[in-house]
């Protein structure tokens, strides 16, 4: 990872060998992939292979505001929120020698029936009942952030109304 330092490790969650689990069955086959805010027939490496293992999948769910040419292969579309129209933990690191998180509030309401991908995650760990309820216990967007933040002592709303800009939380160069 470029950020060693900061104990982060930033990835996509892209498995480079997912398209033999679902072409070949090797050691299971995989029949159900999630795709949210991304395009794996145009962004994963080997695209053929890719778009072949999308067609054999017995369900494929694509998440996204945009119609991308992986939902055009999908048996089911659910509208996603832009990042004008939902709460977004950003954190920066490009072009800065330091790195810093900010809290972007929504711009607009959400258009038609998008929901923000937490509020899509919550309302399936609702559904699911069970483990998922003690282990996902957050309603909202802004309770599941607060979580995540919550070993820094930050909280979305002080990020978000007292640093509208982004505050830095860390002084270390990143490693190239």
């Amino acid at each position: 990872p470029i950020y060693h330092k900061s104990g982060r490790v930033f990835y996509e969650g892209c498995m480079p060998n997912w398209g033999d689990l679902v072409l070949k069955g090797e050691p299971h086959r995989m029949k159900i992939l999630f795709v949210a805010g991304g395009n794996p027939a145009v962004t994963w490496p080997n695209t053929n292979k890719v778009n072949q293992a999308l067609e054999k999948l017995d369900f494929l769910v694509v998440m996204d505001p945009f119609w991308t040419a992986t939902a055009e292969k999908a048996h089911m579309v659910l509208p996603a929120c832009t990042f004008t129209e939902r709460m977004n933990l950003c954190t920066i690191y490009e072009g800065h020698s330091v790195p810093a998180i900010q809290m972007r509030r929504p711009a607009i309401k959400s258009l038609w029936e998008s929901w923000s991908d937490c509020r899509f995650w919550l309302a399936l760990a609702r559904k699911m009942g069970g483990e998922f309820d003690q282990h996902i216990p957050w309603n909202t967007d802004e309770e599941a952030m607060n979580y995540w933040l919550s070993p820094s002592g930050l909280t979305a709303k002080y990020l978000a109304e007292e640093h509208p800009t982004g505050i830095i939380v860390g002084s270390h160069e990143p490693v190239f």
